[in-house]
């Protein structure tokens, strides 16, 4: 009798380690399913980040062209206006350089005058 209860036993411990041995192959293959699951996700997400990425790049640089665009056509009107308000000065030095030899060839005329009337020429 006592044999056959180490018999029985044994044969109960084999058993249960069959059955853990189950167990933990089945956790085993969760653990992996999981794994690979989450490995195939995270290829998912690494591919939309990338995408977003690349459409951001292009968002910035577009926004950096349209500023540049803008940038250049306010440049060339800024340059237009200078040129015009120079040519604007330059006449008006012009206008005042000939109001002032007008003025001084009146002076001139009025100190030879003054200057003949005094030496009686």
């Amino acid at each position: 009798m006592m044999s056959m209860n180490l018999t029985e036993l044994g044969r109960v411990l084999c058993q249960e380690l069959d059955q853990r041995e189950l167990e933990l192959n089945t956790l085993h293959s969760e653990i992996r399913k999981k794994v690979i699951n989450d490995q195939k996700e995270l290829v998912k997400l690494q591919d939309v980040d990338r995408i977003n990425q690349q459409k951001a790049r292009t968002q910035i640089q577009e926004d950096v062209r349209g500023l540049l665009d803008k940038y250049r056509v306010e440049r060339k009107t800024m340059e237009q206006v200078l040129k015009g308000d120079r040519v604007l000065q330059i006449n008006e030095m012009k206008t005042w350089a000939n109001e002032r030899g007008e003025e001084l060839k009146g002076w001139y005329k009025a100190g030879r005058y003054l200057l003949r009337k005094r030496t009686g020429r």
